[in-house]
């Protein structure tokens, strides 16, 4: 009904007749809708780019890339936003296809030969990327690029990528909401890698004070507080590494390392309280309850190395024995799960994110309890056929049977069964046999293959640094 003139609309679509045929308005329809753009412009690909080839890229990437890359991590990143911007962003679309490509690859042990066509779609993606100023998508774009060096195995230009990353995020007054809440967080996590390889990763000390108790409100935000309290962690540990070279009397780190240092312990209190009285009662979703198993895992570890970092006794972390054996339940817990959605136990994976792995190979170099250290090894056999980040789960289970070789004096059959007596099963090992420093050098040299392995699969050299019983420092080097 026209209100104004009280004549009936003939309802015609899209206009009413009646009032269009004399020049007037008609006010009988709703007001239209009008949609405002996205703050990302859509660029639709064309028609020839969804190729078989392409299209199936996509469809492997959404099915068996995206729910796994993040490990024991939420998936909506990857599952969600990541290709949503893809559907517009021509540099994210194209890193898409290249490393659903590789990762392909990685799974058929090379039988995919696809590699020149990932390549091809990587060079796009790159001068894609050199025409965009928005910095979230430059952002997306470089964690595509970093788990393509990843794949690859480059460490170098993987490095590249993180640095560009972790300097726009620091330094962008102004991010995007999503960014802080899903892409901040993998990044976070990306610091272990970054300090390992010696880059700076000059995190501003706002970021440190984000992590409180006050900021835990759900389990998500629990993971990521402990996630950032662990990275600080971390860093502490590699500031201490030339004060554990010493005895403490000869040499004391200076006042702000200690306050560090006792700053994360309070943290890890607050959290750890809160995290447990809220969430470690009464059954849970399992994804809450990875999230809860993770964060006491992350917290507990932070902890023991924290307090470990400016020791220079090897000895000190025996007192920590009732910790590494109260993580390995869960721990076992967290890789079930896993294993129940990704089937890790039948074929090759590759995660972006080192997660709970990483706390599982550290258990095993720094406890000194055959039992504990066995399980923990059992552990990271049932997920030998994953590579987390740069670190090949079966390459750190050779590393860790050697670990437990040369300090408990033993030898170690396929099965990792024990094949001669040692003493050192029933107690702990003594200071002289124990490695001080394990080093593994990624970018040297091979010369032999691994056992088991694919011939294009080479092992590493590996350094263990141990003193003996007159205090002298000494170096083990072997291919492993």
């Amino acid at each position: 009904m026209s209100r104004a003139r009280k004549v009936k609309c003939d309802e015609e679509k899209p206009e009413c007749q009646r009032c269009t045929s004399t020049g007037r308005k008609c006010d009988g329809y709703q007001q239209s809708l009008q949609w405002k753009p996205l703050s990302l412009p859509t660029r639709l690909p064309s028609r020839d780019f969804y190729n078989p080839t392409n299209s199936r890229a996509l469809q492997f990437f959404h099915v068996s890339v995206a729910p796994r890359i993040c490990g024991e991590f939420s998936a909506y990143l990857w599952t969600n936003l990541i290709l949503q911007l893809g559907d517009s962003q021509p540099s994210i679309r194209h890193s898409i296809i290249a490393m659903s490509l590789l990762y392909e690859d990685f799974v058929q042990c090379g039988q995919n030969q696809a590699t020149s066509l990932a390549i091809r779609h990587y060079n796009v993606a790159i001068r894609q990327l050199m025409a965009t100023k928005d910095i979230s998508v430059i952002l997306v774009t470089c964690l595509l690029f970093l788990c393509i060096e990843m794949i690859q195995g480059s460490e170098l230009q993987a490095l590249m990528h993180l640095y560009a990353a972790f300097r726009i995020l620091y330094t962008s007054s102004s991010l995007p909401q999503w960014v802080h809440e899903f892409l901040t967080p993998v990044y976070r996590r990306q610091t272990l890698f970054a300090l390992k390889f010696g880059l700076d990763v000059n995190a501003p000390e706002e970021l440190w004070n984000m992590c409180t108790a006050k900021e835990i409100r759900t389990p998500q935000d629990a993971r990521l507080v402990t996630d950032t309290i662990y990275g600080r962690t971390f860093q502490l540990v590699s500031q201490g590494r030339e004060f554990r070279r010493l005895p403490l009397h000869i040499r004391t780190p200076p006042r702000q390392l200690l306050h560090a240092q006792q700053r994360i312990l309070d943290t890890i209190q607050q959290c750890r309280g809160l995290i447990k009285s809220t969430w470690g009662r009464g059954s849970q979703p399992e994804d809450q309850r990875l999230n809860y198993l993770n964060s006491i895992i992350t917290l507990e570890a932070s902890k023991v190395a924290a307090l470990l970092a400016f020791e220079s006794s090897e000895m000190a972390s025996d007192k920590f024995a009732d910790s590494y054996e109260m993580m390995l339940p869960a721990m076992e817990e967290v890789s079930g799960a896993m294993n129940r959605q990704c089937n890790s136990h039948r074929e090759r994976i590759f995660m972006l994110e080192t997660g709970y792995l990483i706390h599982v190979f550290w258990v095993i170099l720094k406890c000194r309890t055959f039992g504990t250290r066995m399980r923990a090894l059992a552990l990271l056999r049932r997920n030998m056929s994953t590579r987390a980040g740069f670190w090949d789960v079966k390459r750190l289970l050779l590393i860790a049977r050697r670990v437990i070789e040369l300090e408990h004096d033993l030898m170690l059959d396929h099965t990792d069964q024990v094949c001669n007596p040692s003493p050192w099963t029933d107690e702990p090992p003594p200071e002289d046999r124990r490695i001080r420093l394990l080093d593994c050098n990624f970018r040297a040299p091979s010369t032999e293959n691994i056992v088991g392995e694919r011939k294009n699969t080479l092992s590493r050299m590996v350094s263990f640094t141990l003193r003996d019983s007159e205090g002298k420092v000494y170096t083990v080097c072997e291919h492993i």
